[in-house]
């Protein structure tokens, strides 16, 4: 008996080791819906663009690469990767009914780096608060090749 009340032990004890080591370790993009991809997108658009110094911090678009947070974490970590919007590419398809604005913005970063009208220059890392989006720390890197 005492055998296997170990065992149940040992094997509940693994069954939450693998679930918190798969939390820590899978973005959390996995999981979001279109819209949901959209709308992180563009908020961590807005925060970049905020702290960018360049003229043309417009026409930036934000793509979230990873988010990432520890289960007993109150932040999520995104690793973002932007690009520069050719938007003289994108409103011409936008009015022949195909890929619009909001679309690139809710783009995958698959999705994104088959897009020939985005042009990657940066890294960023945004780490936000889980329960009130408040930007604890942001960190930015031009891409080496885009120099």
């Amino acid at each position: 008996a005492a055998l296997l009340a170990a065992l149940v032990v040992i094997g509940i004890g693994a069954v939450a080791g693998y679930g918190i080591y798969r939390y820590n370790t899978t973005s959390l993009t996995t999981s979001y819906s279109a819209e949901k991809r959209l709308e992180r997108n563009m908020t961590l658009g807005d925060i970049i663009r905020a702290r960018r110094t360049e003229p043309d911090g417009g026409e930036i678009v934000a793509i979230i690469d990873r988010a990432s947070s520890s289960v007993f974490s109150s932040e999520i970590e995104y690793s973002v990767t932007l690009y520069r919007a050719d938007w003289t590419q994108i409103d011409p398809r936008a009015e022949a009914g195909e890929k619009s604005r909001s679309a690139v913005w809710g783009y995958s970063p698959s999705k994104a780096r088959k897009d020939g009208a985005l042009s990657p220059v940066g890294k960023a890392t945004v780490v936000l608060g889980k329960e009130d989006d408040a930007l604890i720390r942001y960190a930015e890197e031009p891409l080496s090749d885009a120099l």
